[in-house]
């Protein structure tokens, strides 16, 4: 049984990793090269690990705790196409165990790439949902009013931080939910961030990001106790409107494949599936 060495990165590995992951038999990279520095430096919220066997590095492990209590597996370098089970065990579990000293509840990972799916669940992940894409292309739509309690919609504010964290912990599951840094970032670096009020009360918000021809809705939330009434056909449309107004030819979302009440909305607005899906693993810590 092979021994390896896990440790956490640091900024003098950096041009190994960038080796590895140049001639990896498996590569599984959701991040931009700029951001690799950032992973291997350990700079939260981003984590990095390897591990090594004889001084040789044979797997690198990238993770980002932008959400919270639930960090995403963003990355994975293996020197080999089938490693053993006792690396990927190894690895896993060194970057749960620091993890974990950050409060954290559990890895999760999201991936269409079966070898992914396969050499996780040997590492003790297991598939817990599934994530579709949807994507609406300049359909036309009647915007009929609600006849729900009356919503405002405004331009979301850094006072409105609080009130956005505890909504989007009501309306979401815990590995989905977002914490204070995670929300500040959709602040400052997404085109279009609206609540929705009912009452001076935040009840709904949506995220939007429309740069170039094809605008992402990135986030729509809306608590428990306002749904059934409109509001997120409101957040939804006003989310298509910014988009259109950018000039986007066409627009796309994400959402959970149990979520079937989200997804007869999508589709009355003219949203049709497209792609292969995401699997949604998840290791408990």
């Amino acid at each position: 049984m092979a021994q390896f060495l896990v440790r956490a990165t640091r900024s003098s590995d950096l041009s190994a990793v960038r080796r590895l992951h140049a001639w990896a038999r498996r590569v599984f990279a959701n991040f931009g090269e700029e951001d690799l520095p950032g992973y291997v430096a350990s700079q939260g919220p981003l984590y990095g690990w390897v591990a090594e066997d004889g001084g040789r590095l044979q797997g690198f492990l990238a993770c980002t705790a932008k959400r919270a209590g639930w960090p995403e597996v963003r990355g994975l370098l293996l020197a080999e196409a089938w490693p053993s089970d006792d690396l990927m065990l190894a690895l896993c579990g060194r970057a749960g165990a620091d993890l974990r000293g950050l409060e954290a509840e559990g890895l999760v990972c999201l991936t269409s790439e079966d070898w992914l799916v396969t050499l996780l669940e040997r590492a003790g992940f297991r598939v817990e949902e599934r994530v579709i894409s949807l994507r609406w292309q300049g359909a036309s739509w009647t915007d009929a009013t609600s006849d729900g309690p009356p919503v405002r919609l405004r331009l979301a504010q850094g006072s409105d931080l609080a009130a956005l964290v505890a909504l989007d912990d009501a309306a979401f599951d815990p590995i989905w939910r977002l914490d204070r840094p995670g929300i500040s970032l959709y602040l400052v670096t997404t085109t279009h961030f609206v609540v929705a009020e009912q009452d001076g009360v935040l009840v709904g918000y949506a995220v939007t990001d429309a740069r170039g021809s094809e605008a992402q809705i990135i986030r729509l939330a809306v608590h428990p106790t306002a749904r059934r009434q409109g509001v997120g056909r409101r957040l939804l449309l006003d989310a298509l409107a910014h988009a259109r107004g950018e000039n986007a030819e066409t627009a796309i979302l994400n959402t959970q494949a149990s979520n079937a009440a989200s997804q007869r909305l999508y589709h009355r607005l003219g949203f049709r599936e497209v792609g292969k899906g995401l699997s949604v693993l998840v290791r408990r810590l």
